[in-house]
C-alpha cells in the first residue's frame, strides 16, 4: 500500500508468532526510498495491528511534532494577544458611547 509520502509492507497471521528477517525489511525500505517515500511494515496479529519504522524515521516524527507543537503555542499566544486587544477596543467603544 502507497500513500503520498509512504510505502507500507501489510502482512497478516492469526499466528502466535512471525518470523521478520532483516532483509525483508531491507527489500521493503529500498523500494520505498526508490519511489521517495518512508519505508513501514505493517503487521496484523492474532486481531491486533502493530507498525515498525526506522529508529531515524521515528525522530524525525518526534521532531515534526515537537516542532508543530510548538508553533501551536505561538500560535494560541498570539491569539491570546488579539482577544485582549479587541476586548480593549470594545472597552473604549463602550466607554465613548456612554
Amino acid at each position: 500500500m502507497r500513500t503520498a509520502t509512504e510505502s507500507w509492507e501489510l502482512k497478516t497471521t492469526s499466528k502466535s508468532q512471525y518470523t521478520l528477517k532483516h532483509d525483508d525489511l531491507v527489500k521493503a525500505e529500498k523500494h520505498a526510498l526508490i519511489d521517495g517515500r518512508d519505508m513501514r511494515f505493517g503487521l496484523e496479529m492474532c486481531g491486533r495491528d502493530w507498525v515498525l519504522m526506522s529508529k531515524e524515521d521515528h525522530d524525525v516524527r518526534e521532531a515534526r511534532i515537537a516542532e508543530l507543537e510548538e508553533r501551536i503555542s505561538d500560535l494560541e499566544d498570539e491569539l491570546d494577544l488579539v482577544k485582549a486587544e479587541v476586548n480593549d477596543l470594545l472597552e473604549d467603544q463602550n466607554r465613548k458611547d456612554a
